[in-house]
């Protein structure tokens, strides 16, 4: 008779992970074989490598001569070694007063959460909501737009990008730091009126998911300072000459190609436009030409808009994202809600779901 392997089973047997089982006694067999009618088996001395394939009840055979034990236990569904990131929606710009006069900052970048080899049980549910860019604000509005909103995604959050500071109205007005000033966010925006930027990181988050706002110039017709960005600070407005450029964002290749995000929206100059840059944070306005958004599920903060005197409205953020890739090994998600929108596409040995909309709940 066969004696009864020991140590066989730690812990949990997951769908489409490897468990090795060793024997230690097995009679006078120096040889056997096994084999399995739920799953893979390889056989290597005294190891037997089994991979379930379906969840349940899993068995597994070793046979020796005539001899032969059979083994059952359960196996769950599972996800091993997943990498996730999760992007807030990006800030809105702020906008300008009279010419020649203070010119809005730039909108933050949403923040950028990060996160390699996560494991997950089958049957966990987690909320995946994807977080809307700020929307802009009108010229002579006197008002800083709304932050961008938070993303969430498998237990992780980002926090919206900052709105970039709004000109004084009139111009001759006494400075008001509670519009004047960018608002902090998962980076923040840049100010206007003499101000210093918004900080960033308002989740305090380790790493930091984003970056601080440029400073407004000094003087002249307060040129906005940039949107901060996932990966830097934004650039402060330069007296008379030009708005702060937005402080970039990162690269990531979790899509299974390389894609930048999270890039801060340029401050105002009410004849300069400080370009876009290419991490999908807005380009400025100036009198004659409209600020841009910030570029769609990039999380990209929106462009400041220039002392005008006409209807530009600022470049509003950029929506967020959440992505999450792991090998594909392991089963489908079971189910999502109908209320996300998203992809499901494979790449490197990879399964990718790309949710770019909506909210709802997801079950592994």
């Amino acid at each position: 008779m066969l004696s009864t392997p020991t140590g066989l089973i730690s812990g949990n047997i997951t769908v489409g992970g490897a468990v090795t089982f060793t024997i230690n006694d097995f009679d006078y067999f120096t040889t056997y074989s096994a084999s399995s009618t739920t799953g893979t088996v390889s056989v290597s001395g005294n190891q037997i490598t089994y991979t379930s394939t379906i969840a349940g009840a899993n068995n597994l055979t070793i046979v020796a001569g005539t001899n032969s034990r059979t083994i059952n236990f359960t196996a769950v569904t599972s996800i091993l070694g997943a990498n996730l990131l999760v992007i807030a929606g990006g800030g809105p710009g702020g906008n300008g007063t009279i010419t020649p006069a203070p010119s809005g900052g730039g909108g933050g970048a949403g923040g950028v959460r990060q996160i390699s080899g996560l494991n997950f049980l089958g049957g966990q549910s987690f909320t995946v909501t994807i977080g809307g860019g700020g929307s802009g604000v009108a010229y002579g509005s006197g008002a800083k737009g709304p932050n961008g909103t938070d993303s969430t995604g498998f237990g992780y959050s980002g926090s919206g990008g900052g709105a970039g500071g709004t000109g004084t109205i009139p111009a001759s007005a006494p400075f008001n730091p509670s519009v004047n000033t960018g608002s902090t966010g998962g980076s923040g925006g840049g100010s206007t009126n003499t101000f210093s930027g918004a900080a960033g990181n308002s989740g305090a988050y380790t790493p930091a998911e984003g970056f601080a706002g440029g400073n407004s110039a000094a003087g002249g017709n307060y040129a906005g300072g940039g949107g901060g960005g996932a990966s830097a600070v934004g650039g402060n407005g330069v007296t008379s000459n030009n708005g702060g450029p937005g402080g970039n964002g990162i690269t990531s290749s979790i899509s299974g190609s390389s894609v930048n995000y999270a890039g801060g929206g340029a401050g105002a100059f009410f004849s300069v436009v400080t370009p876009a840059n290419s991490f999908g944070g807005g380009a400025s306005g100036t009198s004659s030409v409209a600020a841009t958004n910030g570029t769609t599920n990039t999380g990209g903060g929106g462009g400041g808009q220039g002392s005008t005197g006409t209807s530009y409205v600022s470049g509003s953020g950029g929506s967020g994202i959440v992505i999450l890739a792991y090998p594909s090994t392991f089963p489908n998600l079971s189910s999502i809600a109908v209320g996300l929108t998203y992809t499901l596409t494979t790449s490197g040995g990879n399964k990718i779901y790309t949710f770019t909309g909506g909210t709802g709940t997801v079950t592994v």
